[in-house]
């Protein structure tokens, strides 16, 4: 048996080649040493393949394990879900007995036209030539008492000497005989006298009323407006 390898001559029974040792003869060879082999083999890969089965068919029997804080968060919104639906229902169910009340009374309720009514402040004396004396300036008393105080040299530039016509001006107590004065109360709060060149009217004023005198400024006086004793009394209405 001639060696398919090498080449050398071996005798025609030989299982190994005397030459290089490959094996000759392939049939023996495969009985004697791997037949045990393979077949050891054959049972290993069939065992193998019948646990690999077997752990398939166990995952598709089972469901997957949930972790217990994912339960417990799951229990935790379904109480929330449950609460909040039960509070809408209970303000859904409130406010449709507010509506169905609040609908009872105004079906139920008469409307009565309210009639605008127009009043008018009675004067209780006016001075109508008085009121239309030319080149009188309108001034707050407040607006006097500010200037006087911060700036004396700009009230004197502006009012000393002028006529000035003084509205809202309240009454505190009246002197309507000898000397007659009006002690008053401006919008503000600042308490000061006047006095009158005659008593027209101020006979008729008591405390409370609201007044517009007309008298020309002497200036600033210890920080505040000084008048003239020819004060005029245009107006006085309760």
């Amino acid at each position: 048996m001639k060696c398919p390898k090498c080449g050398q001559d071996n005798p025609e029974n030989a299982t190994f080649c005397n030459h290089c040792g490959i094996v000759l003869n392939q049939k023996v060879q495969l009985s004697d040493i791997d037949k045990q082999r393979i077949s050891e083999e054959k049972q290993e890969r069939a065992k193998l393949l019948e646990q690999l089965q077997a752990a398939e068919k166990r995952k598709k029997g089972k469901l997957p394990k949930i972790p217990k804080w994912l339960w417990a968060f799951i229990v935790v919104l379904f109480v929330i879900f449950i609460v909040e639906v039960t509070i809408g229902i209970a303000k859904n169910s409130d406010s449709n007995t507010l509506h169905a009340a609040l609908t009872t009374t105004t079906s139920n309720t008469t409307t009565t036209p309210i009639t605008p009514t127009t009043t008018t402040t009675p004067k209780v004396y006016f001075n109508s030539s008085a009121s239309e004396t030319p080149g009188v300036i309108d001034v707050s008393y407040d607006d006097l008492s500010k200037l006087a105080s911060t700036n004396e040299i700009a009230y004197d530039s502006e009012y000393k000497g002028r006529l000035l016509q003084l509205s809202n001006l309240r009454v505190v107590s009246v002197q309507s005989t000898a000397n007659p004065r009006v002690n008053l109360v401006s919008a503000e709060g600042k308490s000061f006298t006047l006095y009158f060149n005659s008593t027209d009217g101020l006979d008729q004023l008591t405390p409370g009323m609201l007044l517009t005198v007309q008298g020309t400024s002497n200036g600033v006086y210890f920080g505040e407006p000084s008048f003239d004793e020819n004060c005029v009394l245009v107006s006085a209405v309760e």
